[in-house]
C-alpha cells in the first residue's frame, strides 16, 4: 500500500528514498489493478491510463508502456493574454499524470485545471507522478512575511491529487512536509 512509506502521510502522500522508483513503480501497479468500481459504472470506467503534457511526454510514454497502460497527452493551449485552456483527451477511471515539476509555475496551473477536467470526465483516482517536486526548499520563514512553500505547495498538491509520487524532492531540515 502506497501509505506504508515512512514519508508519506494522508496530507502530503510522498514518497521519498533512494529506492522510492522501485516502490513506486510497484505501488503503481498495485493501484492499475485495483477494482474502484461504483454502482452504475461502466467498466472502461475502471481503465487506468499515464497522461502527460508536452513536457515529459517521452518519459511518461516509456513509464505507461512498462506498466502496459495506454498513453494519453494532456493538451494545453496558451491564449495571448497568457492563459491556459486544459483539454483531456479521455479519462481514465484511474489518471497518472506524468509532470515534472522543474519551472514549476506555469506547470501547477495546468495541474490544477487538468485535474478539474479529469474530475469532470468522471475519473475516480488520480495520480501525480512528479520526478522532480518543486518548492520543497522552503521548510521555514527566514524572515517576517514570507510563505512556507514546502508547507503551501503540498497542500496544494495534495488538494487536487489522491497520491503523489517523487523521486527528487529537495527537503534539506526535514524527512517529511506532514
Amino acid at each position: 500500500d502506497m501509505s506504508s512509506s515512512p514519508h508519506s502521510d494522508k496530507h502530503s502522500r510522498l514518497f521519498l528514498g533512494s529506492d522510492s522508483w522501485v516502490r513506486g513503480s510497484r505501488s503503481i501497479q498495485r493501484l492499475r489493478t485495483r477494482k474502484h468500481r461504483h454502482p452504475g459504472e461502466s467498466t472502461s470506467m475502471m481503465s487506468a491510463a499515464v497522461y502527460s503534457f508536452a513536457h515529459g511526454r517521452a518519459s511518461a510514454a516509456e513509464l505507461a508502456a512498462t506498466l502496459a497502460l495506454k498513453h494519453e497527452r494532456i493538451e494545453s493551449h496558451t491564449f495571448p493574454d497568457g492563459e491556459s485552456r486544459i483539454r483531456i483527451p479521455s479519462a481514465a477511471g484511474t489518471a497518472f499524470v506524468y509532470c515534472p515539476l522543474d519551472r514549476p509555475n506555469g506547470k501547477l496551473t495546468e495541474l490544477m485545471l487538468a485535474a478539474d477536467a479529469f474530475r469532470r470526465g468522471g475519473t475516480r483516482r488520480l495520480v501525480l507522478i512528479a520526478p522532480y517536486l518543486c518548492y520543497m526548499r522552503q521548510d521555514k520563514a527566514f524572515h517576517e512575511g514570507e510563505a512556507v512553500s514546502q508547507q503551501a505547495i503540498a497542500r496544494f498538491l495534495s488538494s487536487l491529487f489522491a497520491r503523489i509520487l517523487t523521486v527528487d524532492a529537495p527537503l534539506h531540515r526535514v524527512s517529511s512536509i506532514a
